[in-house]
């Protein structure tokens, strides 16, 4: 990590969060999206424009949304077409508002401009309604999508096809010309499928030139006002699979055609991508990485997404808060946004960035701001309380049924062990009775666990609470166990109850930094 006091720290907002309000819209509620930032440490907002042939403002080179469209599928479609049209009539463009905000507030604005994103459905898209042959037609074999079977992602749109890059070098040449903009986040990570599977990697040309060209326009642009316009390339956390995807980021960072790469989980939490292989292809070049991360560490209650395989509510025990008296089961803690600070930091990031953070405003006067005025400092981060949450819906560690072969979990630790005051590794098994017995080793060393409910009985037997896992198993780790850097876990069943079928699965690893205050 390159010594600094601070570094990079920004905020992509998900867009749209204050469209689906009742109507009437106001003024007042787009200065929202930047006035929760000021006296924060970000230094800018990604504001999302909306979906290509389906944009939150007033274009003159695209179609806004729900344009051409005389009935919406849903009624939130419709009130953000509402709201969105009756500003555009009163001649209130939203993007000018938060562009004109973010000056009045010292906060830089950024468009976030979606290469191409159909999730609320392509018929939002009129290119897509009338060329459903350009419909990609298959699922993606690589990437975050590759886990998701939703029906949208079979309509995603072909970049093979002229058309649809040329509208995306349109929309980004309108941006610079007409608004002025100081910089733009591509977003090539909210859904990352643009080709079909089979023709991905050999079309990848293709969404270089496409960038070619908005690289220079954004150059022309900058020299004309007489200071750089940024572009920020958002993209799947995983360089092989953006390959896959189409993508080549070898070449992007190479030509300079980008000035920050912004490796991102896609939805849920994690902290084991190989974020290092975007440190190494940048290394001696001016392009930043700054790592982004989303607030979500299981699927959105009620229940489990059937999109999304292994879906898994863990017990607030697990690290995620409880707000006022109702679980939030989604979020993460402030302590797991220092792990991910401290893993970025540790593996060469120059910067920060959360998605979907805005997500939580749904708590309400719950809402902690935290962290947006303490991420910007790596030596703050270094010192502060962290949760480390090593299965996710998108980590690499995976839940694993135990047998008769042990298994196994890389945990990767940013912090120094022996500057810590406490290390507690915490581990979640399904199904699990008083007569099951368990080894556990860490780096080769084994492991006093020691056995405990997950959930207490607050009735002393009267009701007990029925939560699986039942237990987890618990210790405290010395720095003589865990390393800075990689650590291996080793789970061995050693007797299973003979009385009980089901079979025993790992669900959680966490482990629990703790420095004296």
């Amino acid at each position: 990590m390159k010594e600094t006091k601070r570094v990079r720290f920004l905020l992509t907002n998900d867009g749209g969060n204050c469209y689906p309000i009742d109507e009437p819209m106001g003024v007042e509620h787009l200065h929202k999206q930047v006035d929760m930032l000021i006296g924060t440490q970000v230094d800018t907002l990604c504001w999302n424009l909306g979906l290509p042939g389906a944009y939150r403002y007033d274009t003159k080179v695209s179609t806004r949304w729900g344009q051409e469209l005389d009935k919406m599928t849903q009624a939130r479609f419709y009130r953000v077409k509402e709201n969105l049209e009756a500003l555009i009539r009163q001649g209130i463009d939203p993007l000018r508002v938060i562009l004109d905000r973010g000056k009045e507030k010292g906060i830089k604005v950024y468009p976030s401009v979606r290469i191409y994103d159909c999730q609320m459905g392509g018929e939002l898209d009129p290119l897509n309604r009338e060329h459903p042959e350009w419909q990609i037609g298959d699922y993606p074999r690589h990437g975050p999508a590759s886990a998701f079977k939703a029906a949208s992602y079979l309509t995603q749109l072909d970049h093979a096809q002229p058309e649809v890059r040329e509208r995306m070098v349109k929309v980004v040449d309108e941006l610079l010309d007409r608004y002025q903009v100081e910089g733009l986040e591509l977003d090539f990570e909210r859904r990352p499928h643009f080709f079909k599977p089979d023709e991905a990697v050999e079309n990848r040309h293709l969404m270089t030139d496409m960038l070619r060209q908005m690289r220079a326009a954004a150059r022309r642009a900058g020299e004309a006002r007489g200071r750089p316009v940024e572009v920020i390339a958002r993209m799947w956390m995983n360089l092989s699979d953006c390959w896959n995807l189409g993508l080549d980021i070898e070449t992007w960072v190479k030509e300079g055609l980008i000035d920050m790469v912004m490796p991102t989980n896609h939805y849920f939490f994690a902290l084991d991508h190989p974020i290092e292989a975007f440190v190494e292809l940048t290394r001696g070049t001016p392009v930043q990485v700054v790592i982004a991360y989303c607030p979500v560490v299981n699927q959105t209650p009620p229940g489990a997404n059937p999109e999304l395989p292994d879906t898994w509510a863990a017990p607030t025990s697990a690290g995620r808060p409880v707000a006022a008296d109702v679980e939030i089961p989604y979020i993460i803690t402030d302590d797991t946004w220092h792990a991910g600070a401290q893993v970025a930091f540790a593996k060469g990031a120059q910067g920060l960035s959360t998605f979907n953070l805005s997500f939580i405003a749904r708590l309400g006067a719950e809402w902690d701001l935290t962290i947006l005025h303490e991420l910007h400092d790596p030596a703050l981060v270094a010192r502060h309380d962290k949760f480390y949450p090593y299965i996710t819906q998108e980590s690499a560690n995976r839940p694993q049924r135990l047998g008769r072969d042990a298994v196994s979990y890389s945990l990767y630790m940013a912090d120094d062990p022996g500057a810590v005051s406490r290390m507690t590794l915490a581990v979640y098994i399904t199904q699990t009775t008083t007569k099951d017995r368990i080894a556990f080793s860490m780096n080769g060393g084994e492991l006093e666990m020691t056995r405990r409910l997950t959930r207490p009985d607050p009735t002393d037997g009267l009701q007990a609470p029925e939560v699986d896992p039942h237990h987890f198993f618990e210790c405290e780790l010395t720095d003589a166990q865990a390393r800075h850097g990689d650590n291996e876990l080793t789970i061995q069943l050693i007797e299973r109850n003979p009385e009980v079928a089901s079979p025993l699965t790992v669900v959680g690893v966490n482990i629990a930094v703790a420095y004296e205050s």
